[in-house]
């Protein structure tokens, strides 16, 4: 009888060991699934990082783009508006040095004649008023 209490308790005590084992197993896999679980979601946050930094000097650089873009086309305006300026500028002067030269618009005995460029500064005042006037009087 001692001999069959002593199997008894053996298989008791295995069992025991086996459910202590599968608990203790079951506890060391929870952790590193949580530990895993933790790395995956601190590299994920991390990769966030950069993506959202470039994102946004992306956006910064769209943003430059748009305004190089508009000062680019408000100064072709300017641009433009000055070389069509300059060309009747140019224009008026050879027209005045024609006629000066051909004697053939002769102002009357009583009017004073201007002075060319006199002529060309008031061509240049209609145009730019605000520009030349602030330039002051060149001789």
């Amino acid at each position: 009888m001692v001999s069959a209490a002593a199997q008894q308790s053996d298989r008791w005590q295995v069992i025991a060991s086996l459910v202590v084992f599968g608990v203790s197993a079951a506890a060391v896999m929870r952790y590193f699934v949580r530990q895993h679980e933790t790395l995956i979601t601190g590299h994920n946050e991390a990769r966030k990082e950069p993506e959202d930094a470039l994102r946004g000097m992306v956006t910064e650089q769209v943003a430059g783009a748009a305004k190089l873009a508009v000062s680019l086309d408000a100064h072709t305006r300017v641009l433009e508006d000055y070389r069509d300026g300059l060309r009747r500028l140019r224009e008026a002067r050879r027209l005045l040095a024609s006629r000066g030269t051909d004697g053939a618009e002769r102002q009357p005995a009583g009017s004073r004649q201007q002075h060319p460029k006199q002529v060309a500064r008031a061509d240049v005042q209609s145009e730019f008023p605000t520009q030349v006037q602030s330039s002051g009087k060149r001789g």
